[in-house]
């Protein structure tokens, strides 16, 4: 997602509490203490995060966070 993009919905959504809910779950992850590599997403049969590894890859590289880097663990 481009800057303007994420801009966009980051101004639709200001009225929910999806923003402030986002930035407490990236705090978390940002300040667990894990090594890189160590953030584990876990998929079960009938859901897995692919979605969500990518884009933590993706600010993790960005942002170079490599804690931030996860790993997919398939079911």
């Amino acid at each position: 997602m481009d800057v303007d993009r994420a801009r966009a919905l980051r101004s639709v959504l200001s009225g929910t509490a999806w923003v402030e809910r986002t930035r407490s779950f990236a705090r978390a992850l940002r300040f667990a203490g894990h090594d890189s590599g160590g953030l584990l997403l876990v998929g079960t049969p009938r859901e897995e995060p692919w979605h969500l590894t990518a884009h933590l890859d993706d600010e993790a590289r960005w942002s170079e966070i490599p804690e931030l880097r996860p790993t997919l663990v398939r079911h």
